[in-house]
């Protein structure tokens, strides 16, 4: 994971690809295979695959860490 290119997701982003749909923009990182998701913190979200032109969709989604 650590050699895959990264990509910041906000909030809405994040909850798209946790219920397994794409996201739409343009992607620094998109002509990659593989790309890590993460979220504000660096935290890793999902690895994210191209789906098409400006697309990204889920390949594996990681649980967010619960506290306590």
């Amino acid at each position: 994971v650590e050699s895959l290119p990264r990509i910041a997701l906000s909030a809405e982003e994040i909850a798209r690809i946790r219920d397994g749909l794409t996201i739409f923009g343009e992607w620094p990182a998109a002509e990659a295979q593989e790309i890590a998701a993460v979220d504000a913190s660096g935290r890793l979200v999902a690895i994210l695959i191209r789906r098409g032109p400006g697309i990204l969709g889920p390949l594996r989604i990681y649980s967010p860490k619960r506290d306590g």
